[in-house]
């Protein structure tokens, strides 16, 4: 939160009377700041920046209201009369977007190293671009290297022709016991045509218990629509309950190699992972009316268990190690929400075209 200053100059630590080197004085007050300040430093302090048990150590006759400043991490320290207090910098980072993972449809894909926990609900929220309603593709799937569904996957069937599972939402659920149920024409023939246009559009797949509910751009149908109202519904046969050990694949049909493999052919991004169903209110939030938002604590706050930027998150890297950019083949893509970071496997890249 924003601190308030008093008008007044405020007092430098007893026994000083000059700014030492290394000090800054900002505009305001008097305050002095310490870049780096240890047993070498002034007598009297001990100062480890970044440290929320930071060691200070006031000296005899500092006054209440005296202040360090971190000029390097921004922290303001300020002596309370008994103990000195950590201000950390919390301005919020602008949120960006500025690069996706773009999949050739061929053989490229990235290998998460996020399987779900424990949980009767669990959501998937992505966006997608792509224009191939010829192909079959995988959007997001835990399946194992034998074949057998993972926990909660979707896919889609295309074979050129007009049966009810062509290019539909092909859905695969199974609990932790083995037992699977699976659809593979939910919304019926046709269903993912209007998100496979060749524009960027949000997609929301939700389970809770046996309900599955699939949402685009925020609602029941792409663009214009009723926001918070899925798309379609089903009822699975086995109830969620997560657990099942398998990771999740971006691109591909989870472990599993076959002819097919369900290669994703166009762009993603903001991928991220809910232990439990979001609302329909929540998903038209993310959708944020075709701007992808924040899901973090400085913007939506929804918790997320994995959420991948594709490029714009922290720790994100090219296959070099280095700083993401529009064509780099895509290395690390680190989860913005936990520890279980993602890898680029033969040769997707990142692109700087976004929703």
């Amino acid at each position: 939160m924003p601190l308030t200053f008093p008008t007044t100059t405020l007092k430098k630590p007893s026994g000083l009377t000059t700014i030492p080197s290394g000090f800054k004085r900002p505009a305001f007050g008097t305050l002095y700041g310490f870049d780096a300040q240890g047993a070498g430093g002034s007598s009297g302090f001990n100062i480890t920046l970044r440290d929320t048990q930071s060691n200070i150590i006031a000296r005899t006759g500092d006054a209440v209201g005296t202040i360090a400043f971190g000029t390097d991490t921004y922290d303001l320290y300020v002596y309370d009369g008994s103990a000195w207090q950590l201000y950390s910098d919390d301005t919020p980072v602008p949120f960006t977007n500025t690069l996706s993972a773009s999949f050739d449809g061929t053989n490229d894909y990235i290998e998460t190293g996020y399987a779900p926990g424990a949980s009767s609900g669990f959501s998937i929220s992505m966006w997608i671009n792509s224009s191939n309603l010829s192909s079959k593709m995988s959007f997001a799937s835990n399946g194992t290297s034998g074949g057998s569904p993972g926990g909660f996957q979707i896919l889609s069937v295309s074979t050129g022709g007009t049966n009810s599972y062509d290019n539909s939402f092909y859905v695969l659920v199974k609990n932790s016991g083995g037992a699977t149920s699976v659809n593979n024409s939910v919304g019926g023939y046709n269903a993912r045509a209007d998100v496979c246009d060749g524009n960027w559009h949000h997609l929301c797949f939700t389970i809770s218990g046996t309900s599955v509910k699939i949402y685009k751009d925020g609602g029941d149908s792409a663009g214009s629509n009723t926001q918070g109202t899925p798309f379609t519904t089903w009822t699975s046969a086995v109830a969620y309950d997560g657990n099942t050990g398998n990771p999740y694949f971006l691109g591909r049909n989870g472990a599993y190699t076959h002819s097919s493999n369900y290669w994703m052919d166009g762009n993603q991004d903001e991928v991220a992972m809910f232990e439990y169903e979001l609302s329909g209110a929540q998903v038209s939030s993310i959708y944020n009316s075709g701007v992808p938002a924040d899901l973090g604590p400085n913007g939506l706050n929804l918790s997320p268990t994995a959420w991948y930027r594709m490029g714009d998150g922290t720790g994100d890297t090219d296959s070099g190690g280095g700083a993401p950019a529009n064509g780099d083949t895509i290395g690390t893509v680190a989860d913005q929400a936990g520890s279980a970071n993602a890898t680029g496997q033969n040769g997707p890249t990142f692109s700087s075209d976004v929703p």
